[in-house]
This record gives C-alpha cells, structure tokens and sequence, in this order.
C-alpha cells in the first residue's frame, strides 16, 4: 500500500523509540513489514473510528464504552442526560410539593 519512499520517510506508528514494534512481538524491518501505517494515518484511523461509534444508537456506544473502556463516545449525552435529570427532579420535587400542601 505504501511506496519504498513513504516508509523511508516517515515512521510508522507502531515503533518503538528503540526499533522495536508495538504491533508485532518480533523485531521487524518497516520496510518491509505489511503492518506498516505512518502515525498521521493512524491518526486519522482513530478520528474516523470514533466518529463511527459516535454514530451508533445508544444502547450501542454504552455497550462498547463499557467493555472496551472506550471513552469520548457516551460523555456528551450522559451531561445532557444528567442534567435533564436533575431538571425532572426539581419538577417533581414542586409537584410533590404542591400535593402535600
């Protein structure tokens, strides 16, 4: 997928700054190796994937969020959520109020 000249040039995301690989257990030539992506599209890889999850219903990115640790995808809606929760109490905290008195 990516040309001599590209994995020369730029570093994949998965070396280590001793050479090493964090993708693979065997030391392996980048060169070479089919595994290679430079750090930019690895990038751009996750942005995309999130985006994704984000997209999901949410019975779904809870589940995903919750097994995986995945974190980013359920946050906004858990403020909203909180927060529409603590407005359905205070309205019921007057209605109930308004009964007793």
């Amino acid at each position: 997928m990516y040309d001599l000249k590209v994995r020369q040039n730029l570093d994949c995301f998965a070396k280590t700054p001793r050479g090493g690989c964090k993708a693979l257990k065997a030391k392996e030539n980048c060169l070479y190796c089919s595994f290679y992506k430079p750090v930019r599209d690895q990038e751009l890889d996750q942005k995309r994937a999130i985006e994704r999850l984000k997209s999901l219903d949410k019975p779904a990115r809870l589940g995903i969020a919750e097994k995986y640790g995945v974190e980013g995808i359920v946050d906004e809606e858990r403020k909203e959520d909180q927060s529409n929760c603590r407005r359905s109490c205070k309205t019921f905290e007057r209605l109930s109020r308004v009964e007793i008195l």
